[in-house]
C-alpha cells in the first residue's frame, strides 16, 4: 500500500467530512446511508461548489480537489463492497471541465 503524505491524507479528509455536512444539511431525510447519495445529489453538490467559485469563495482547484476526493472515496466504497455502498459511483470525472493544458514559459 503507498505511503501518502499528511497533507494528502488531510485534504482528502477535509473533502469527504466537508460534502457529508453539505450532503446532511441540503438532505435531511436521507439518513447517513452511503447509497442515498445519487446522481442528482453529486451534480447538486457540484453546483454548489460552482457557486462558491463564481462567489470567489474557492479556487477552480480547490472544486477540483474536493470533487475529485469525493470520487475516490465512493470508488474506495463501491469496491470494499460496504453494506451501504452505492452500486456505482455517483461522481464522474467527466462532470469537472477539462483542466486547459499549460503552455511552458520558455519555448
Amino acid at each position: 500500500m503507498p505511503a501518502y503524505r499528511p497533507s494528502t491524507s488531510a485534504s482528502a479528509r477535509v473533502a469527504v467530512i466537508a460534502f457529508f455536512l453539505w450532503f446532511q444539511e441540503q438532505y435531511p431525510a436521507c439518513g447517513p446511508r452511503l447509497d442515498a447519495v445519487t446522481r442528482t445529489i453529486a451534480l447538486s453538490y457540484l453546483e454548489y461548489l460552482n457557486q462558491q467559485v463564481q462567489a470567489g469563495h474557492r479556487s477552480a482547484a480547490y472544486r477540483r480537489g474536493l470533487y475529485t476526493y469525493i470520487r475516490q472515496f465512493f470508488t474506495f466504497v463501491i469496491d470494499e463492497m460496504l453494506d451501504t455502498s452505492p452500486n456505482r459511483n455517483p461522481f464522474s470525472a467527466r462532470d469537472l471541465p477539462r483542466e486547459p493544458e499549460m503552455l511552458p514559459r520558455y519555448l
